[in-house]
Formats: structure tokens, sequence, C-alpha cells
């Protein structure tokens, strides 16, 4: 999550598999594709170049669909940056990567709704 940032996004595009699916409760959309998930990440981290996260827990969970075979991290994390109207934000939430265990690459991502304010 230290990549997730608008200057080391391009460090964060490897780490994914070419057919790899990202879905955002948060964002109320899923892409598939490495190019679809480019394509919400740049103009995401342009908006709100000043996003953060601080990872508060993070650890193995049981694997679920749309990955049974890959490993699941559930991360839960503090994200921070400032709303279009210049506001300081802070809200909790969780997500689940999932990794595939022969290339190490991320196959899905799950981002669940942040916590209210």
């Amino acid at each position: 999550m230290r990549l997730s940032t608008s200057a080391t996004l391009d460090q964060v595009f490897p780490l994914f598999a070419d057919d790899a699916s990202y879905m955002s409760e948060s964002l109320g959309s899923s892409w598939t594709g490495l190019g679809s998930i480019r394509g919400m990440m740049e103009p995401f981290f342009a908006k709100f170049p000043d996003i953060r996260w601080e990872v508060t827990r993070m650890g193995v969970v049981a694997p679920s669909e749309p990955a049974p075979g890959a490993v699941r991290v559930e991360v839960a994390f503090v994200r921070r940056w400032t709303s279009e109207s210049g506001e300081a934000m802070v809200r909790g939430g969780r997500e689940w990567i999932h990794v595939d265990p022969a290339s190490g690459r991320i196959v899905h991502v799950h981002v669940a709704a942040l916590d209210p304010a």
C-alpha cells in the first residue's frame, strides 16, 4: 500500500497479473484486466495526489471467490487525503488482496466501502 501514490504508481502495475480484477465498493465499480485497472488508478491518483494509507492490520485469511486458489491477505487501513473542496479527510477501511502463489502477482483486489465519518 505504500506504493499506492501518484508518484510511485508505475511500481504498482507490475504487481498485477494481466487478467487481474479489482472491485471497489467505495467507488461502486469493478475493473477487469491490467489496462482497465490502470485506467481507473491513474485518474484516481491524479484527482487525489496526497492520498496515503496507514496499514493498521494485515494478515493471511482463508481463500475465497473469485480466486479460491490464491493466497488472500486482509488489510485494515486508515486512508488520509484532501477532498476536492480542500477538506482534510480521514476514513478507515478494509481490503482483500488475492495473490497467485505460483506467480506472486495480484489476481484480485476487493476494497470494502470506507467506514462512515
